[in-house]
């Protein structure tokens, strides 16, 4: 059998229903544009989702040193949260 001590399962399968948005070598996150296509294409997959979600930011590795601000999060979707 197979015993796991530490696992994340819940965890791991709660990431695997959102977008990925690391930074390299575990995403392909590095700016703005990148982040909106990651959001983007998620949608793509679930269009019936009611909200677009992601995780693993960090806004210290985007290219432009900052958070998204609404405008960012609008130019993905204006009719689905973000």
């Amino acid at each position: 059998g197979f015993i796991d001590a530490h696992g994340h399962l819940a965890i791991m399968a709660q990431a695997a229903a959102m977008a990925n948005l690391q930074p390299p070598p575990a995403g392909r996150i590095t700016d703005m544009a990148s982040l909106q296509t990651a959001l983007r294409d998620w949608r793509a997959v679930n269009p019936t989702a009611p909200w677009i979600v992601g995780f693993g930011y960090d806004d210290t590795f985007l290219a432009e040193q900052r958070h998204p601000d609404r405008h960012d999060l609008d130019a993905v979707s204006a009719d689905v949260p973000v």
